[in-house]
């Protein structure tokens, strides 16, 4: 009977001995199946982007501006050319003709008078000395212009732009009594070179005036003569 237990006993020892080894092996060979498609997909897996020839044959856009806009026609790989359109040309509208210019208004003539001075009775009086003859001029015309006005002319402003915009030589003093200017030399030709009643003198048309120099105001087409007069105005 203990023969028989030892026996029994031997065979159980051995069937779970086996059962543990067939245990063994199916969970290997579990463990091998679900480990063949992992690495199936692992393998299946596709390759790295940096590894695709086609972007190590040509950059892309992003990775290179310069090549953008170095060809900014250029389409994008797989990109379907779009129609380029033709800009419309403008037409310019008709121009506007330019109005013709106005006739421009004619610029009225400057308003003048005559001016003259003359020592004619100097250089016939015996009395002028010779260096002062030897200076004026042989026909006795130190001067004739035709002169033009400004505003508030008088005879004496007349007299004294002429002279100096032609250098005769011009003397004056300024008489408080009168209230105007008093005319000593003209021409180097002074008050006294021919006696007692010599000196210079003016008319305005033909006329003395009655009022010196400084306060006669001269019109336009005026004849203004500067005289010299050996003899108070009577010989001239």
């Amino acid at each position: 009977m203990r023969r028989r237990q030892t026996v029994l006993l031997t065979v159980l020892l051995c069937l779970v001995l086996v059962a543990g080894i067939v245990l063994g092996v199916t969970a290997r060979q579990s463990r091998a199946d679900t480990a063949v498609p992992t690495v199936a997909a692992e393998s299946a897996l596709p390759a790295a982007p940096s590894a695709l020839p086609s972007e190590t044959a040509e950059p892309s856009a992003e990775a290179d501006p310069a090549a953008v806009s170095a060809d900014p026609d250029a389409a994008a790989p797989g990109s379907t050319d779009a129609p380029t359109a033709t800009p419309r040309a403008s037409v310019a509208p008709d121009a506007t003709p330019t109005p013709a210019a106005p006739d421009p208004t004619p610029t009225p003539a400057a308003e003048t008078c005559t001016l003259s001075i003359t020592c004619g009775t100097a250089l016939a009086s015996d009395a002028l000395s010779d260096a002062i003859r030897a200076v004026l001029p042989a026909d006795g015309q130190i001067l004739y212009i035709t002169a033009e006005l400004q505003d508030g002319d008088t005879v004496w402003s007349v007299l004294q732009r002429a002279c100096r915009e032609r250098g005769v030589a011009l003397e004056a003093n300024w008489t408080p009594a009168y209230n105007t200017a008093y005319v000593q030399g003209i021409g180097h030709l002074y008050e006294f070179d021919c006696g007692q009643g010599s000196g210079w003198i003016f008319s305005v048309n033909g006329t003395v005036p009655g009022v010196g120099c400084s306060s006669y105001t001269v019109q336009p087409g005026d004849v203004i003569r500067w005289m010299y007069t050996c003899d108070y105005g009577n010989d001239v």
